[in-house]
């Protein structure tokens, strides 16, 4: 039981070591590029919007219209939209919204369905 229990602590401290303080990379980013914005987990630009039951992470770059920009598909968060915002940011007002359950948004005690995705952004 003692032999059980430590190998459990060991896996647990190796994993931990293994996965602290990784920065947000976009899905197929080739490991040369670096992102000089941490887009997905920026403190100087992100906020978050309460739904009723999730905190929805945000990000606001760029001054100008709005505009609004999500990462689409069932994987993902803000810093798949790292190419967009750096184009975009330097003539709008860019809002980059993580998903519900993506990035560091919460995935609410809702049953998820894609409409519930949008529902943040609706007025």
């Amino acid at each position: 039981m003692k032999t059980r229990i430590l190998c459990v602590l060991i896996v647990t401290m190796i994993m931990s070591n293994v996965q602290a303080q990784k920065p947000l990379i976009r899905a197929f980013q080739p490991p040369t590029v670096v992102n000089k914005i941490p887009y997905g987990n920026n403190p100087k630009a992100g906020k978050y919007a309460q739904t009723k039951d999730a905190k929805i992470y945000y990000e606001v770059y760029g001054k100008g219209q709005p505009i609004l920009i999500m990462h689409g598909g069932l994987f993902g968060s803000t810093v798949e939209m790292a190419d967009f915002i750096d184009k975009l940011k330097e003539n709008y007002q860019v809002i980059a919204i993580s998903l519900r359950g993506h990035g560091k948004s919460e995935l609410g005690s809702e049953p998820v369905k894609l409409v519930s995705n949008n529902e943040p952004t609706m007025p």
